[in-house]
């Protein structure tokens, strides 16, 4: 196996590992918001979880529910409400918290994990692009990840009048597509949950040919920003 699949499949483990770790004891059921093709979800429900997930392309099966959460009839309640790399593309955060909210038990556990588009600066983005190949030989493999195909269409598209590079380029271009800032949804969950952690870390590394720790060892050196937070709220409000 090559270091970017192992990289992929860490970063799964460690999404799961990390959900489980702060899902609540007991048989309570748990609701998975913008599920993709279901990877957690369906790790969850092997666990022995009762998982319903959500997302408007969700796959078939009958945990699964092809609808966004706000058109969700299922009233709840859940233990927990986990949302991994999805709050950033949703049109409003703050909505989609606002029913989350609601459909959590009292004190049951908002759990996120999120990317920080903002700290993609000049430093980070150069780290990523040296590590595209880990050995140096200038061929690296499978596809292309999402930010080495951002770079490409940056570098074919006509850049006259982009004075701040690919950095600037990148985030106009974030921001005209509606994707915000991860300081935007941390700001947003503290607002709705007391928050019980939040842990910052590497992730660029899943589509390079490096390891975590060598990312790892990055951000501690501060060469490079950590890019992915993840969060654990807890909802202490009654319910609106």
């Amino acid at each position: 196996m090559d270091q970017r699949s192992e990289n992929q499949e860490h970063w799964q483990a460690s999404v799961e590992r990390f959900v489980g770790e702060h899902l609540p004891a007991g048989s309570g059921r748990v609701l998975e918001v913008g599920c993709g093709r279901g990877e957690l979800a369906l790790a969850l429900a092997r666990a022995g979880h009762r998982v319903l997930a959500v997302d408007p392309e969700a796959p078939d099966g009958p945990i699964f529910q092809r609808t966004p959460i706000e058109d969700l009839r299922d009233r709840g309640p859940f233990e927990a409400v986990i949302a991994c790399l999805s709050l950033h593309h949703v049109d409003d955060p703050g909505a989609v918290l606002d029913q989350c909210l609601r459909l959590l038990t009292p004190g049951g556990r908002m759990i996120v994990v999120e990317f920080a588009r903002e700290r993609l600066d000049e430093p980070t983005v150069d780290w990523y692009l040296a590590h595209l190949d880990g050995d140096g030989d200038g061929e690296g493999e499978g596809e292309p990840g999402w930010l080495e195909r951002d770079h490409q269409e940056w570098v074919q598209a006509d850049t006259t009048g982009e004075p701040a590079g690919f950095v600037g380029w990148y985030q106009r271009r974030s921001e005209r597509d509606g994707l915000h800032e991860g300081a935007a949804v941390l700001r947003a969950l503290r607002r709705r949950f007391a928050q019980q952690s939040l842990t910052w870390g590497p992730y660029l590394y899943v589509d390079l040919n490096v390891s975590e720790a060598d990312e790892a060892a990055s951000i501690a050196s501060g060469a490079v920003q950590a890019t992915s937070f993840r969060f654990v709220g807890k909802r202490e409000q009654p319910r609106p």
